[in-house]
């Protein structure tokens, strides 16, 4: 019965060391330091992505000076996502073609993603307003997520009719959360106008009052802004944006200058190719805020 014991008290510490070895390699180090999050995506000569790299394959640079990398994740892991519809003539359920339209478009995006996301989706009621406190909200969900890899997705027709200046404190706040905002802007609905990218980024019309939120905000997060067509273009775009953060890497790292905080910080990523992988490129965002 001893020796029984024994040994079952043995395998039972052996599986809490191969748990904890198997933690270490597949999450990131919490050692209480700001890790730094960064998203790559890395494309061949007819670009297409590049998968199956390794961290060997990668370096980073901070203000000019290397990081080592302590994260790695590779690309089709799983994401967490939040999904914001802010759509001013959306329905619910299938009521008119473009409600069926927005929607699809939406669960394309879900089919086109890792089987393993994680989402939630928050629309706002038909005609409402609120916008860029819906933003605020789905940033502060996915900042609870421990997945390095997670992203917002909004869908907007319209901007923020609020009182005052609500997009200086969203902006703040993004820049401190370094979570990437994916924001496409639903052309020919309110307005009634063919709008193009730099349109919307003037902001110049009445109804785009704070079109240059929307710009700033997608830049300061490493994500993008697009505009689309909600019944023909929609649809193909989504299933890009899908396809692409499938493929994108994580690497993450602990800055050598984390003891400056409330900076922005200049970031470069450079990708190392393997001998059958020539003609390599590497996209990141070029710069992220080291928040106190």
């Amino acid at each position: 019965m001893t020796e029984k014991r024994r040994l079952a008290g043995t395998t039972l510490l052996l599986i809490v060391i191969l748990a904890c070895v198997a933690t270490a390699q597949d999450g990131p180090k919490t050692t209480g330091q700001h890790m730094v999050f960064v998203n790559a995506t890395v494309t061949g000569a007819k670009n297409d992505f590049a998968r199956g790299l390794k961290p060997e394959h990668f370096q980073i640079w901070e203000e000019n000076v290397e990081q080592k990398i302590e994260y790695f994740s590779a690309n089709d892991s799983p994401w967490s996502f939040g999904i914001v519809l802010a759509v001013s003539g959306l329905l619910p359920g299938r009521a008119d073609q473009t409600s069926s339209n927005i929607r699809d478009a939406v669960a394309v995006f879900r089919e086109t993603g890792n089987p393993g996301n994680k989402y939630f989706v928050d629309e706002l009621p038909f005609g409402s307003d609120g916008i860029f406190h819906a933003i605020t909200l789905g940033l502060q969900t996915l900042s609870r997520e421990t997945n390095p890899r997670k992203a917002l997705i909004v869908i907007v027709d319209g901007f923020d009719t609020t009182q005052g200046d609500p997009g200086h404190p969203l902006i703040e706040y993004a820049k401190k959360v370094n979570i990437p905002v994916y924001l496409t802007f639903i052309r020919n609905s309110a307005s009634g106008q063919n709008l193009a990218l730099a349109d919307v980024a003037k902001g110049d019309q009445y109804w785009l009052a704070n079109g240059r939120v929307f710009e700033e905000l997608t830049s300061t997060t490493g994500g993008q802004m697009f505009t689309s067509d909600a019944l023909y273009e929609l649809n193909a775009l989504l299933k890009k944006v899908a396809a692409e953060l499938r493929s994108q890497y994580v690497i993450g790292y602990v800055s050598s200058r984390d003891a400056k905080r409330d900076t922005w910080r200049k970031l470069k990523v450079k990708v190392n190719p393997p001998k059958d992988m020539p003609d390599l490129k590497v996209q990141s965002k070029g710069r992220y805020f080291a928040a106190k």
